[in-house]
């Protein structure tokens, strides 16, 4: 006789707690009910998380910040198994929005309070940081792009807005570093953006163009057999530089492991795979590292996955449309969305199609360029599309996501870079001379009670007060949409003769101007600004203008390097004497800061109607004390000039930690960094330590116990020790980077405080290019810095050259 047990159905009575607020920490809920076993499980808002039972009333899940980082209602339910079993009713947990601290009267951005989303969760943005990122949308077609959700990655608290009808977003952030846009909407291909942000500014990011999946798709059994081979071809791409398309082979034996957006992989024994190219640079998934120049990328997908891995490799052909010799390296990287880098792959070839056995079909390829077969080719049995003689660029992939085919590059002979002829400067009208003195001081001007400056066509009237010293001061650079301008010197008295043009940007307060001019010397371009930023709202005090001198060129890419098995990224050998798809450009950078005094009549100070003042009202901009903007319609400019001692009493020694700075022994500082919340961080070479003085100013020591060796990899960075640290560095994300010198290595430490070693075994010589920079050897590495991808570069002092870290821990020489 067999007797079933069968499990109880559970009851689910409430939860605690029954809310919480958007973006806060994770936490454990409380389920209490009747019925549990210790294998009942629980889901949260329909997906599975963890549970623990404690009692047959009571089972606790955790719950990541992750989880609720958007207000709405959760719905959490319990389940036991059959036989019997079944779920219990759902419980909703409440998350609120998170109130958001307003910001202070009179800073940056009180005027911008209007754009911080409904979902944002930050508590309080820092007042001094608080800045905006906007930028346009586009559609394949060159229309506005609407309804496109833009967050930022890694900082959920920041909230999501949405395009506009123009295709426009805008989003409060903390700037101090380069932020990465995401841009998310149903349909189309999500993109990435990196944007520079600095504090109190508006930051544009480069336009986008999204684009939606290939119609074309496949579906793909894999049945165990490796005689099944399944081929997918994607739709073509026509233009300028010709006609491509991408094909993928499948063979049955292979096994495949698909990720849903729940995190979980299995294996599934079918997909339906589509591939689509990103046919413009704006279209790109994320832009390139510096070395790659846009060549060719696609989008690899299996629909319904988050992504998918092989257990082996999948050939991938691409029609050699821009003719690259046979036997040409194919640099090949990946981007990652969920680490936000591009990440080198193994290298492919330029191969041509052989027919060994004259059948007509293509069954062998050549890599070398000699003729000879060198391997074997499947699935390419459709002898009008995959012709013997056509060549391709052959690549091998063991997951899909974005896949990009990229060239490195560089100008033409003779090409160098910007050489304006002088520094930019700026005319808001002329507010008076510097010393608070006689208007006519510099100046051809003629008045009585009125005049008019001849240099800026300004015209000044005062109107005295009776029973006063004091006048009422008009200027008509103070009427609203009276322009600053800004000029900018070009080009110096020659340019390289292989100059296509130069692009001149002007970027202020979330507006560009650009123009672009013949290749011609001795030019100048102006831009009038009118004060107001991209929305049309009047800037208040000074502000930070971005300046942008490009020299255009014709791009030629370069070979690959042989010797580097993932050579993406990396810098090229020698000219192929293709062209590149787009041109090079080299861009000279600066700013300009344009503390105009236009402001002043704008509602800032002004309660007397537009452009009038008294004479004794005078104003000091928020951020910039250097110049004190006078009622008399003059300025007084360089009056804060002084220097101040943010750490270090003058004494050589070690002392002070957890105590202001300024009270602090520091011994023969070499270096500093600044992170993006404007914590100090200072190389104190003579104490073998890196100290840190934070917002508050106080010193701490992050890195180093004073010891003169080499230890404590994988533990604690202040019980490590150092040995004559030259250098210090901080990425995006906080982590320390360190040249310590004598240990030949270079060291970093991570967010939680531990320490490790990322580039040098310690030998005291040249090896390793190539290969893991934890194996290779540097020669008195004293200088480190990490660009906005993670990636290293290092002053090799001893070897005489510049190496590489790329974000795989691949290590490369770039100079020298």
């Amino acid at each position: 006789m067999t007797f079933t047990v069968l499990n109880p159905a559970p009851s689910l009575a409430s939860i605690t707690p029954p809310s919480v607020t958007a973006g806060s920490p994770g936490f454990i809920l409380s389920l209490s009910g009747s019925n549990f076993l210790s294998t009942t499980t629980a889901n949260f808002n329909n997906t599975p998380v963890p549970a623990t039972y404690t009692s047959s009333s009571r089972i606790d899940i955790s719950i990541p910040s992750g989880a609720i980082a958007a207000p709405g209602s959760y719905p959490v339910n319990v389940v036991n198994a059959a036989p019997g079993g079944g779920e219990s009713g759902a419980l909703n947990l409440t998350v609120n929005k998170a109130t958001v601290a307003p910001l202070p009267e009179g800073s940056y951005g009180k005027q911008y309070e209007d754009l911080i989303p409904a979902d944002a969760t930050i508590t309080s943005y820092d007042p001094k940081r608080f800045s905006i990122i906007t930028g346009l949308i586009k559609d394949r077609a060159q229309n506005a792009l609407s309804g496109v959700t833009v967050s930022v990655k890694d900082h959920p608290e920041y909230g999501s807005a949405q395009t506009d009808g123009v295709g426009r977003f805008s989003i409060p952030v903390e700037g101090g570093g380069f932020i990465t846009a995401i841009y998310k909407k149903p349909g189309f291909i999500t993109s990435h953006r990196q944007v520079e942000v600095g504090w109190n500014s508006i930051a544009t990011a480069e336009d986008v163009i999204m684009i939606p999946e290939d119609a074309a798709s496949t579906t793909v059994s894999f049945d165990g057999n490796p005689a099944t081979v399944t081929t997918h071809k994607s739709s073509a791409t026509t233009d300028e530089f010709g006609t491509r398309s991408l094909t993928m082979v499948f063979t049955g034996d292979n096994h495949t492991y698909v990720k849903n957006d729940n995190g979980s992989e299995v294996e599934v024994t079918s997909i339906t795979t589509r591939a689509t190219e990103f046919d413009t640079p704006e279209s790109m998934p994320a832009k390139l590292p510096p070395n790659s120049a846009y060549t060719y990328c696609a989008e690899l997908a299996v629909d319904g996955a988050k992504s998918v891995r092989f257990e082996k490799p999948v050939t991938i052909y691409v029609d050699n449309f821009l003719g690259f010799n046979v036997g040409e390296i194919v640099p090949v990287g990946y981007y990652d969305r969920d680490r936000g880098v591009w990440v080198p792959s193994n290298n492919g070839k330029v191969v041509r199609l052989l027919d060994t056995n004259k059948d007509g079909v293509a069954d062998a390829f050549d890599d070398v360029g000699d003729g000879m077969p060198h391997g074997v080719v499947t699935g390419l049995d459709n002898p009008a599309v995959y012709v013997p003689g056509k060549t391709y660029w052959r690549v091998e992939l063991d997951h899909f996501t974005p896949w990009d085919c990229n060239w490195p590059y560089g100008p033409p002979p003779g090409a160098s870079g910007p050489n304006p002829k002088g520094e930019p400067y700026w005319d808001d009208g002329g507010s008076g001379d510097s010393d608070g003195g006689d208007p006519c001081n510099g100046d051809d001007t003629d008045y009585i009670g009125s005049y008019v400056k001849r240099k800026s066509g300004v015209f000044h009237e005062d109107i005295p007060i009776a029973g006063t010293d004091m006048t009422l001061h008009y200027a008509s650079n103070r009427v609203k949409n009276f322009g600053t301008v800004v000029s900018i010197p070009a080009s110096g008295d020659s340019v390289p003769a292989s100059l296509k043009s130069i692009i001149v940007k002007l970027e202020v307060a979330g507006r560009n101007f650009e123009t672009t001019l013949q290749p011609l010397p001795n030019q100048k371009v102006e831009f009038i600004w009118d004060g107001l930023d991209y929305l049309g709202k009047t800037v208040g005090g000074a502000i930070v203008a971005n300046i942008s001198i490009g020299f255009v060129y014709n791009v030629y890419y370069y070979s690959a390097r042989s010797a580097v098995a993932q050579s993406f990224a990396q810098a090229g050998s020698i000219i192929t004497g293709v062209r590149g798809r787009e041109d090079i450009t080299s861009w000279k950078q600066g700013s300009v800061s344009l503390d105009h005094s236009v402001s002043l009549g704008r509602g800032i100070i002004s309660f007397l109607g537009e452009s009038w003042t008294l004479s004794h009202q005078h104003y000091l901009a928020p951020g910039v004390f250097d110049v004190l903007y006078k009622g008399d319609g003059t300025t007084v400019k360089d009056i804060d000039k002084s220097i101040n001692t943010v750490v270090g009493n003058g004494v050589c020694g070690y002392s002070g930690d957890k105590g202001p700075a300024t009270q602090a022994a520091l011994s023969y500082p070499t270096g500093v960094a600044v992170d993006s919340s404007g914590n100090v961080y200072i190389v104190d070479l003579g104490n073998n330590r890196i100290r840190k003085v934070d917002t508050s100013g106080i010193i701490t020591t992050v890195a180093g116990n004073g010891a003169e060796v080499y230890s404590g990899d994988g533990g604690p960075a202040i019980q490590a020790a150092l040995n004559w640290p030259a250098s210090v560095a901080v990425d995006n994300s906080g982590n320390i980077y360190i040249a310590d010198s004598y240990n030949n290595r270079i060291r970093k430490v991570d967010i939680s405080g531990i320490i490790t070693t990322v580039a040098g075994n310690g030998a005291e010589v040249y090896s390793g290019d190539g290969g893991l920079a934890t194996l290779a050897a540097l020669n008195f590495p004293v200088g480190v810095t990490v660009d906005s991808s993670g990636n290293i570069y290092i002053a090799d002092l001893g070897n005489n050259r510049i190496r590489k870290v790329d974000t795989s821990g691949i290590i490369t020489t770039v100079a020298g």
